[in-house]
């Protein structure tokens, strides 16, 4: 067996550090574009007017990210809530059940509950609703009305 020169050896290694730097820039600006939008999402959602076209940008950015970082939960979950401003609730649907794929999480079954309740698919919601008050009792306490969370509860027993 023949050893590799040592030049060799570090070009090899040197090669792995600027893909991982690479990685890690992709990654970064991933999580910039993501805390962005959340940031002014949260804004638009305190305020009366929803601007139509700042959400499609928003989900033009979330795509970026996606792209930068597929295994981010955080990127579908906010295109989801993208989707719910735009009252686009299918949509909204399909980007929290990509984010479940990837990751349970209380706040996606919460948010899905409520595109599905939005849509009229009550036993759907009940049961993603049910699923988010499991995960986290606290979570849907404000978010979910008290006759919902009684009906959940008394299903789960």
């Amino acid at each position: 067996m023949s050893r590799l020169p040592r030049w060799v050896l570090a070009a090899l290694v040197a090669a792995a550090l600027i893909a991982q730097v690479a990685r890690a820039r992709d990654l970064l600006r991933a999580q910039q574009i993501l805390r962005s939008v959340e940031a002014r999402s949260s804004e638009i959602a305190r305020g009366e007017t929803v601007d139509p076209q700042v959400l499609r940008a928003h989900l033009r950015a979330l795509e970026d990210a996606e792209r930068l970082d597929p295994a981010e939960v955080g990127v579908p979950i906010a295109r989801g809530n993208q989707y719910l401003l735009l009252s686009a609730n299918e949509s909204a649907i399909e980007a929290y059940r990509a984010a479940q794929r990837l990751e349970r999480r209380p706040e996606t079954h919460l948010n899905l509950g409520e595109a599905l309740l939005q849509l009229g698919r009550r036993e759907e919601a009940l049961v993603e609703l049910g699923w988010a008050l499991r995960l986290d009792p606290m979570m849907g306490r404000g978010r979910i009305p008290s006759p919902l969370r009684a009906e959940i509860t008394i299903r789960s027993k």
